[in-house]
Order: structure tokens, then C-alpha cells, then sequence
């Protein structure tokens, strides 16, 4: 434990348990009203299961110091494993679940937060153009007039990939329309978009306190049909 080496072994050892302990701190706090994120394992894993799981854990773990303090990571990683918990053969499907890794590391990515060519800040950009596009009254309303900018609340829409928007069977159900259109990230904007133009109305009307209110809670009542329905009309133009 006292070897100064930062190869050695021990330092390898305390930095995995730390990150492990993160996870688990995440984990729990993601949905707390849901047992499942707060039980412990209730089942005996097959080996073969383990070490499908310890090799993505080594191949994740060139990227960690990239996303390990950055907000959002764990929760979306950890919705994954809740919907697919009952069964481990999506686990042998390591290249879809790479590539799903990687198409979202550059929202991640501290060292892009300033860059507006890539990371967070660019996929807020393009949201803001896109409304621009479908609604430039509304968005010069909330951008300008109103000076709500998209960091207030799409920041954790887009990082977060709408998880904490809605109850997770309906996030799930979202999930489902994102995840298999071609492409899932951009689709993502224009659901973030659809969820502001659904809103019209209120935010119009609204001063800066009641629509900064609306946009950082929205209304779970809105069905999730209706959102992505608007949302692939919104694709289509």
C-alpha cells in the first residue's frame, strides 16, 4: 500500500474501489423510489456472466478518468443494466454496447465543454437552431427576451438522455424510438425540441420564474406517444 508507483498494483487496486464505490453512490441515487436501485444482489452470478462483466470494466477503464466525475455517466450506464437485468445474453453483444459508449463519450467529455464544434455545448447550440427553425417567436422568447439559456435545462436533458424526465417505464419506452432510429442522438435534439413546442403555450405566457419551473420539471402528464410523434414530424421537415 505505501509503493509510490502509480503502475503498481495497489494503486490500481484503490483507484478501481474508488470508482466502484462512485457507481454505487450513483446507482442508489438515481431512482431511490425504485427497490431495485437500492437492493442488494439477490442472485449468484455464472462465471461466465463475471467475466463478460470484468471485461467491459477493463476495456471502460482507458476512459474513466474522461467521465468518471462527469454528471450523468453512471445513470444512463445503469438504466441499461436495469433493462436488461433478467437476462445476460445481451451482454455477448459487446459491439453494440461499445458503440453506444462511444456515440455518447463526447457529451462527456470535461475537456470539450468549451469547444463548440463538439461535446455538450455543440448539441445545445444545435437544439437552439433547431427551435429557431420550427418556432423562431418561442425561441427568441425563451433565449432572448426571457434570457433562459438551454444550459438551465437542456443540459441535463442531453446528458442524461431524458431519464430523469419521466418515470422510468416511459423513459424506457423513449428510449426504444431513439435508440433504433438511425440517428439516435440527433433524434434526441428533436425530442428535446418537440418537448419545448408541446410547451408553447405556457411559455409564452409565462414569466422567467414559471417557465424556468416548467422546463427544468416537465409535466410527466404529456404522453410519450405524442412527444416523439411531434418530434419525427419535426425530422421530417
Amino acid at each position: 500500500p505505501l509503493n509510490t508507483d502509480p503502475n503498481s498494483h495497489w494503486k490500481n487496486y484503490f483507484r478501481e474501489n474508488e470508482i466502484l464505490q462512485q457507481i454505487d453512490k450513483d446507482v442508489r441515487r438515481l431512482y431511490p423510489d425504485i427497490s431495485f436501485f437500492q437492493q442488494k444482489i439477490a442472485r449468484k452470478f455464472d462465471s461466465s456472466d463475471c467475466d463478460i462483466l470484468s471485461g467491459r470494466m477493463n476495456n471502460s477503464a482507458h476512459s474513466i478518468d474522461v467521465i468518471k466525475d462527469c454528471f450523468g455517466m453512471t445513470e444512463i450506464r445503469k438504466n441499461k443494466v436495469y433493462d436488461q437485468n433478467q437476462s445476460f445474453d445481451h451482454m455477448a453483444a459487446d459491439s453494440s454496447d461499445g458503440e453506444f459508449h462511444w456515440q455518447i463519450r463526447d457529451i462527456f467529455n470535461k475537456h470539450a465543454d468549451s469547444d463548440r464544434s463538439s461535446g455538450i455545448v455543440s448539441r445545445m447550440d444545435r437544439l437552439v437552431q433547431i427551435l429557431n427553425k420550427e418556432d423562431s417567436e418561442l425561441c427568441q422568447q425563451i433565449n432572448l427576451i426571457q434570457g433562459i439559456k438551454p444550459h438551465y435545462y437542456a443540459f441535463r436533458w442531453i446528458t442524461l438522455l431524458l431519464s430523469q424526465e419521466f418515470p422510468l417505464p416511459d423513459v424506457l419506452r423513449l428510449w426504444d424510438y431513439m435508440f433504433s432510429d438511425e440517428n439516435r442522438f440527433d433524434f434526441l435534439l428533436k425530442l428535446c425540441c418537440s418537448m419545448i413546442l408541446i410547451l408553447r403555450d405556457q411559455l409564452m405566457s409565462g414569466d422567467f420564474a414559471s417557465n424556468m419551473k416548467l422546463l427544468q420539471n416537465f409535466p410527466d402528464s404529456i404522453e410519450i406517444t405524442f412527444i416523439v410523434a411531434r418530434a419525427k414530424t419535426i425530422q421530417a421537415s
